[in-house]
């Protein structure tokens, strides 16, 4: 214990040194790895668990022979993680796209918060007080960061949804709810990537570094339009990969609208019987709709996407996943079953035209809060459909061009 109390000491000497070093230095310093900030949101967790712990270990202290032991440990643990986290948060707010005072709060508290379990790890005195310090800094840096991920309203509690009518305005009930969900995350006042903030009107109208993102009235001309329906593996395809993909239902209206000259006080009723007949309030509040289960890791998401098989959340800050396969000639079975690391959370799964055999709906059969299955154009017949039976979740099946 003595060894690994000197060895992780040595380590956050070193590692509040480096942390001090790019403090002052970080204007002049280049990240030395593309991305490498994207450290930071995967490993931002372990601190504060840790810092819990540490806490909680004072509730038990007086049945714990070796607390004292398991304190200074936790505290050491709590306080290299958070030096870890604070390292790697200074280089993404390298790559820039942050409103520059929530980013500040955010920076300095979590600093705050390595210093704090640092001077105690030096003290080891009152170990109690420096827990709740530490923690104290640890609940203002993540809240402050979570601002900046998910806007400031992100711990709003439930929804209310609108229900569509002709005298519905189209951008406020049905335009704005799509941009919100899927778009807003990486385009508010705190995170503003490419100077866009899409989180209100006036923002929409400045537009972003590019100009404005729409031309109301000619969609194919449109940033907005251009982007969203790039190939989904395209750098400049938005969302980005990984996020909360549009649906085409999504695409189609926001096409159309622009198309239609983009206003943002018209009515439903006064757009074209084209437009008003792709307006359907289950699809448009389906972005809202909760579940019990809980999200899967970014590592199994991150596992079961291939080239050929995107995997990702139908709505922002959703648990919920969809599966798209293309491309049948790459297709392999292997994949298919491979999305059994995410059964629980997986709601959706496009298989068309996908070599997809009676014998293979058996494996789509385990998936069981699948509620929407597209299997058209592919080889499966009634025999197979039987595998299904046990999908209790299941709301839509398309087997359009099968047997």
């Amino acid at each position: 214990m003595e060894r690994i109390d000197k060895i992780g000491n040595i380590m956050l000497w070193a590692l509040q040194g480096f942390l001090v070093f790019l403090l002052l230095f970080q204007s002049r310093i280049h990240l030395p790895i593309e991305g490498i900030g994207h450290v930071h949101p995967l490993i931002l967790h372990l601190p504060i668990g840790f810092g819990v712990l540490l806490i909680g270990l004072f509730a038990i202290k007086k049945h714990l022979a070796s607390f004292a032991v398991l304190s200074e440990f936790l505290l050491l643990i709590t306080a290299l993680f958070s030096s870890i986290t604070a390292i790697f948060g200074l280089f993404l707010a390298q790559e820039g796209g942050y409103e520059s005072e929530a980013l500040n709060w955010h920076q300095w508290s979590g600093v705050a918060a390595s210093f704090v379990y640092f001077s105690w790890v030096l003290i080891r005195q009152k170990l109690l007080l420096g827990a709740a310090l530490g923690f104290i800094a640890l609940i203002i840096a993540g809240h402050s960061g979570a601002s900046i991920t998910h806007g400031e309203d992100y711990l709003q509690l439930g929804s209310k949804q609108k229900e569509i009518s002709s005298e519905s305005v189209v951008f406020e009930d049905i335009v704005q709810p799509i941009l919100k969900a899927k778009c807003e995350s990486c385009h508010n006042d705190q995170k503003t990537k490419g100077a866009l903030k899409m989180n209100s009107i006036a923002g929409l109208l400045k537009g972003g570094k590019h100009g404005p993102i729409w031309k109301a009235g000619d969609a194919l001309n449109s940033h907005l339009v251009q982007r969203i329906k790039l190939p989904l593996n395209a750098k400049e395809h938005m969302p980005p990969l990984g996020k909360a993909q549009l649906t085409p239902d999504e695409i189609a209206i926001l096409t159309l609208w622009v198309k239609e000259g983009a206003s943002v006080d018209r009515k439903l009723g006064t757009f074209s019987k084209e437009f008003q007949g792709m307006i359907q309030p289950s699809k448009l509040t389906e972005i809202s709709k909760s579940y019990d289960f809980s999200a899967a890791s970014e590592s199994d998401i991150k596992s079961v996407n291939t080239p050929y098989c995107t995997v990702y959340p139908v709505a922002y800050d959703s648990p919920a996943l969809q599966a798209d396969f293309y491309v049948a000639g790459k297709f392999e079975r292997k994949t298919l079953e491979k999305l059994s690391q995410v059964k629980e959370q997986l709601v959706g799964l496009q298989l068309s035209k996908m070599p997809i055999q009676d014998a293979d709906l058996t494996q789509v059969g385990q998936f069981k809060n699948i509620e929407k299955l597209n299997l058209n154009f592919t080889s499966v017949s009634d025999v197979g459909l039987a595998s299904l039976s046990g999908l209790s979740h299941l709301e839509k099946l398309s087997i359009s061009g099968t047997r």
